[in-house]
């Protein structure tokens, strides 16, 4: 009886440490609590024009460093017949950040995932500071470019 007690003991703790929230490999201490883009003019909220202005929004659940680089990103949906798009800057740390971009006129019209990453950086935010990333997350929502 003493044995089977001290087994169910053992695989209760085994349970209970295997189920703690530090099982995410990216040891992510940030995340993205909100992520939303808006257009100039919206008839289709779900559709963006070459060349259009999108301010994105991201509210972030951490301030713990000194700057975020965050990258607003396009990706081709299917990952074939269109360009990849970036936008990248370090700004500094705050659980709100806004910027406004334009489409490229190059973009391929199709379907895409438009989404945001956010890195935690320490230090100034310079470029040698992204050797030391502690945190990331990532949001993504379906788009058509026309």
């Amino acid at each position: 009886m003493k044995i089977k007690n001290i087994l169910t003991c053992l695989f209760m703790g085994l349970v209970l440490l295997s189920c703690s929230g530090d099982d995410d490999a990216s040891g992510n201490d940030v995340s993205i609590d909100t992520f939303r883009y808006t257009v100039e003019t919206v008839e289709n909220p779900g559709t963006l024009t070459r060349g259009s202005k999108v301010r994105f929004e991201v509210r972030t659940s951490s301030i713990r460093n000194s700057y975020y680089n965050v990258t607003l990103f396009l990706e081709p949906e299917n990952g074939k017949g269109q360009n990849q798009w970036y936008f990248n800057k370090n700004f500094p740390a705050s659980q709100f950040i806004s910027e406004e971009v334009l489409i490229p006129e190059s973009a391929t019209p199709g379907n895409y995932n438009i989404g945001v990453s956010v890195q935690e950086i320490n230090g100034s935010g310079s470029d040698d500071d992204m050797l030391n990333i502690p945190s990331y997350a990532r949001k993504i929502k379906k788009v058509t470019i026309r």
